[in-house]
């Protein structure tokens, strides 16, 4: 496995809606992120491993700051067919590490030669960029995903916290409305909501379904904005700017910097 303390290696893989992940978009968004390494697709123990990091992806953002990722060898195409058929439509990103072959892997040491494909590896990136921690399991076990998850709340305590997750003293006064902006089967909305949720912020935001709420589609439309998950926050502070955010990413970022 990759030394702790190493330069982690770059990352920028596409996931299972064919949207890129990056390392360093996380590190730039002052997260830390969890990089899960499995064998492969289609099979037993990573059926079951992947959908209960899924489960968990929220609280790791919320209460460590750490973004979770599963990369594995198999193609996108496998990738997708796989989360939507197996894996009942998880929105945690399931990256693959195709081209070529298992790059990514050996780059971090959880490649093994022998029997080309990863080892069942972990290992968590602090928001410096450092590898902060590095273990792997036997191939037919699971891992501890709650040990883990203490394991990224350790890490982000003993880290600087950076000065934009400071949750604003006098937060009421702050933020006059916020209206998330999300449709129905939409992965990365269901993400959102989770983080939203173990944030314990659902009386600060008015959450609206475009799909199911004509209203709100036309107000979606009049934001320009170009896709779901969008979070509008309206300020009493600024003379009272409307500031507006769309995209997983920039939504979650957005909610753990109002209401952490």
């Amino acid at each position: 496995m990759i030394p702790l303390g190493t330069r982690a290696p770059s990352v920028r893989l596409p996931d299972q809606f064919g949207t890129p992940w990056s390392l360093a978009d996380a590190l730039g968004r002052r997260h830390h992120a969890l990089l899960l390494f499995f064998p492969g697709a289609h099979t037993f123990v990573c059926s079951s491993e992947i959908p209960a990091l899924d489960h968990l992806a929220a609280r790791f953002l919320a209460e460590a700051n750490t973004e979770v990722v599963a990369i594995g060898p198999d193609s996108a195409e496998s990738m997708r067919a796989w989360c939507a058929q197996q894996l009942d439509g998880i929105r945690v990103p399931v990256l693959s590490d195709f081209h070529p072959r298992g790059a990514v892997g050996r780059a971090y040491g959880a490649w093994v030669d022998d029997l080309g494909r990863d080892a069942r590896a972990t290992v968590i990136v602090g928001r410096d960029g450092a590898v902060r921690y590095a273990s792997t399991v036997p191939l037919d076990s699971t891992r501890d995903l709650d040990a883990l998850l203490r394991e990224a709340q350790r890490i982000d305590g003993d880290l600087p916290r950076p000065a934009q997750y400071a949750r604003p003293a006098a937060l009421p006064h702050v933020v006059r409305r916020a209206t998330l902006y999300v449709a129905k089967g939409c992965g990365h909305c269901r993400h959102v909501l989770d983080v939203l949720t173990n944030l314990r912020a659902q009386a600060h935001v008015a959450v609206k379904d475009i799909a199911k709420d004509a209203a709100a589609y036309k107000e979606f439309v009049r934001h320009q904005f170009a896709g779901t998950p969008a979070l509008v926050v309206e300020a009493t502070a600024h003379g009272g700017a409307v500031e507006r955010v769309v995209g997983r990413p920039e939504v979650t970022a957005k909610l753990l910097e109002l209401y952490r």
